[in-house]
Parts: structure tokens; sequence; C-alpha cells
């Protein structure tokens, strides 16, 4: 009988924690009610009780042969002090109890409430806080009760996973920049020391008039080479660093007369490159809302790249989900070295084929708006030989209105 009770009593503790906050809160204010009830009629009976026997008492001692009066009250005429005392006292308890009795109910109720409904999941909501402004996001809020303290703890993992994102993209911007940095100040060591060389060379010779007019023309041409090669290296940092404050523009877009317009510009590109495609479209009408400029920007630089390293085709793929879109653009060259699987995408990288007037940024700049839109770039080959890179675009949010 008394596993039945506590199994009885531990189903329905486990039903009113599972309830909504309202109807928890109501269930314990029912309890509290009927608790004061009970002790507020036990006490009343209790202090009636002892006014009885008062009663009682003084009636004994003066009609000790049980007669009774005729006049109940006149039996008060023979209270002594002390019976007057505790007569008053007994019913002031008796007036008061029933308020004493709500009192100590409600708050036994509420002290219920909240260490069933409110201790566990303010302690979590006040741990992680404190975790988060201590820089510490490597946790996960969990609340196992589907009510409002449930949402709310949801919540919070939502906006702690939010800003565990935002801190490993901040991060990795930042190493970006330091990549980039790098190389940028790697690939401007050259250019420089030859000008150094070349500003020595007309320094030491020029004032004695010991160098001919045709080879100071060639050192000129030659500085001046370098310093449009410095020019274009500044143009490129300068393209790259405002990559980063490119505002996107969604519009809802059918993902079928978007792949139609991407493969109509491919087939053009591959015409003047006199390079054949091949094009594998996705015919499905969905509407998506996606910035189609940075797109066809996107679709663009991968699609010189491909010309640069094919032989003779270049294959184009578009496919479409309720999630974006992916481009995939391979070639017949001679593929990615493993090397260019790992570096391809980072600033200023180059193989030994590119020439001088090839900065290295075309696949880095893919690779940003990749993840500007939501999306990343994917470097693999294909089985039969070949690059393949694949771009995914997720779809994106309408900013809310003014």
């Amino acid at each position: 009988m008394g596993r039945l009770i506590r199994r009885l009593r531990n189903t329905l503790r486990a039903r009113v924690i599972a309830m909504p906050i309202k109807r928890a809160l109501l269930v314990y204010t029912i309890q509290a009610v009927l608790l004061a009830l009970v002790l507020s009629l036990l006490a009343i009976g209790l202090f009636s009780s002892l006014q009885s026997d008062i009663y009682t008492n003084v009636y004994i001692r003066f009609e000790p042969d049980g007669a009774l009066h005729t006049d109940g009250l006149s039996i008060y005429e023979h209270f002594t002090p002390d019976d007057q005392w505790w007569w008053s006292f007994y019913s002031y308890c008796l007036l008061i109890s029933p308020v004493i009795c709500s009192l100590l109910a409600l708050s036994w109720g509420g002290r219920k409430f909240y260490k069933r409904k409110l201790k566990l999941p303010l302690e979590i909501l006040i741990d992680s806080t404190q975790r988060i402004a201590h820089n510490d996001l490597d946790f996960k809020v969990c609340y196992p009760i589907s009510d409002e303290m449930g949402a709310l703890c949801s919540a919070f993992e939502s906006m702690r996973v939010a800003l565990e994102e935002n801190n490993r993209q901040m991060w990795r911007m930042n190493e970006e920049r330091k990549r980039l940095n790098a190389a940028f100040a790697h690939d401007l060591r050259t250019p420089i020391t030859v000008l150094k060389g070349y500003l020595e060379f007309l320094t030491a010779y020029v004032p004695g008039e010991r160098v001919d007019q045709k080879k100071l023309t060639d050192t000129l041409s030659t500085l001046s080479q370098q310093v449009g090669r410095i020019e274009g290296y500044v143009e490129a940092m300068s393209t790259v660093q405002k990559l980063e404050d490119i505002s996107l523009v969604p519009k809802n877009v059918r993902a079928n007369e978007l792949f139609g317009h991407l493969a109509e510009e491919a087939s053009l590109l591959c015409g003047r490159a006199h390079k054949a495609i091949r094009l594998t479209l996705d015919k499905s009408p969905l509407l998506l809302p996606l910035d189609s400029a940075l797109i066809t920007r996107v679709m663009e630089n991968l699609m010189s790249n491909a010309l640069r390293y094919a032989q003779t085709t270049v294959f184009f793929e578009a496919a479409a989900d309720r999630s974006g879109i992916t481009l995939t653009l391979s070639d017949d060259g001679r593929g990615f070295s493993p090397e260019e699987l790992k570096k391809a995408a980072d600033p200023f990288f180059k193989d030994a084929e590119a020439s001088s007037e090839h900065f290295g940024l075309g696949l880095n700049i893919c690779k940003v708006l990749c993840e500007k839109h939501n999306g990343t770039l994917i470097l693999s080959n294909r089985p039969q030989g070949g690059a393949r890179i694949t771009a995914r675009f997720g779809k994106l949010e309408f900013a809310p209105a003014a």
C-alpha cells in the first residue's frame, strides 16, 4: 500500500512538473487553499475545545450537583482572572488562526512551486549567464521540461549558439586577415627588392654617365613594370578588404530562371574561350530569397578559373532545394594537386603555371562571397580527371521593415 501511494505521489509530482507554469501555479494555489482550510478547521476546533474546557471547569466548580442555570451567561460571572485571560487568549487565537494558517499554506505552496518549477531553470540560466560573461561558450543550455522556462532556456541556447557562431566567424575573419596581410607582405618583397636593386644601380652609375641610353631605358621600363605590379597588389588588397563591406540584397528568385541566366552567360564565356560546355540544370521552380548579383559574380570567377585550366570542356551543374542552391563547375584539365586542395582558396595563392598578372585571389573572393551568402566553397577533383569546385549559397533572410 505504501509503495502504491509513493508511486502515485511521484506520478502526480512528475505531471505537475511537466505542466505549463500557469497551470502548475493554479494547482499549487488550490493545494495551498485546501491546506489552509484544513489547518484553519483544526485550529478552530482546537481553540474552541480549549474554551469549552474552561467553561466546563468553571461550571463543575460552581455547580457540583450538576444543576443547570436558566441563564447560561451567568457562569461567566464566576470566571477567575486567569480564566478570563485564557478565555481572551483563546478567543484571539480563534480569530487570527485562519489568517496564520492561510499564510503558512501559501508559503508552503509558493516554496513548492519555486522548487519544482523555477529553481532549476533559474540556476541553469544564472550559470549560463556567468559563463558567457567570462567568454566561455563551450557548453549547452539544457532543460528537459517543455514549459515556459524550457522555452526560455531553449531561446537562451539559441542565443548562445549564435554568439558562438559569431565568435567563430570573427576568429576566422581575424585569422583570414592575418593570412591575407602575411601573403600581401610576402608578395610585395620581390618587387620592392627589385626596385631597390635598380635604384642602387641607377644611383651608382647614372651620375658618372657610366650607363648607356639603352640600358637606362630598359631599367626605367623595368622599374615602371614593378611599380605597376605593386599598384596591382594594392588594388587587389583593397578589393579583398571591401568584400567584408558588401551588403547582400535578397530578392525572391525562381531557381530555374536564375539557372537559365547563369547558363546563358557561362555558355557565352566558353564560346569566347573556344571551349565546349556541358550543362546540367535543375528545372525546379522553387522561389528562394537570394542575391542573384553576388551569385553571378561567383559564377563568373569560377568559370574564369575553369576556362584557364580546361583542355576542351567545362561542366556546369546547378541544383536547388528549400535551403538554397548549389553550383558546380568542373573542367577536364590536370585537376588540383594535394597542396592546391588545401590552399587554393587562400588569398594570394598561386600555382607554378600562374602568370605574374594573376594575384591568386579569384577563389578566395568566391569563398568569402559564398560564406557571406550562408554557404561554402568546396574544392575537389573529378573521378575522370580535372578540377571540380562546388559553390553553395544558402537562402537569405529579408531585413525587417523599418
